[in-house]
């Protein structure tokens, strides 16, 4: 069986689809793995740890491949019309 390949490109997408993703990650970086938030925190290592954490409580092991972290804008840097969502707007100024 063919592994289907990782897409983080659709990921971001999805991430920036779901407002209550923004409203609640803005301003953090997040550990992304197949549509599900795993961990989030200050920067990637603190997204790591929480990942981590959230893991063992939860009796799981961590994804060793394809988790995806990346920051998640303050307000004022997403716009409805791009990706179809409310995904980032350029930068101004």
């Amino acid at each position: 069986m063919k592994k289907k390949y990782f897409d983080p490109n659709k990921e971001y997408a999805w991430f920036v689809r779901q407002q209550e993703n923004i409203d609640r990650y803005r301003g953090q970086v997040v550990a992304l793995h197949n549509r599900v938030v795993l961990g989030s925190g200050a920067g990637h290592l603190e997204a790591l740890e929480d990942a981590r954490r959230r893991a063992e409580a939860e009796g799981r092991t961590l994804p060793e491949q394809e988790l995806f972290f990346f920051p998640v804008p303050n307000p004022g840097w997403f716009a409805p019309e791009f990706f179809g969502g409310t995904p980032l707007r350029g930068q101004e100024g």
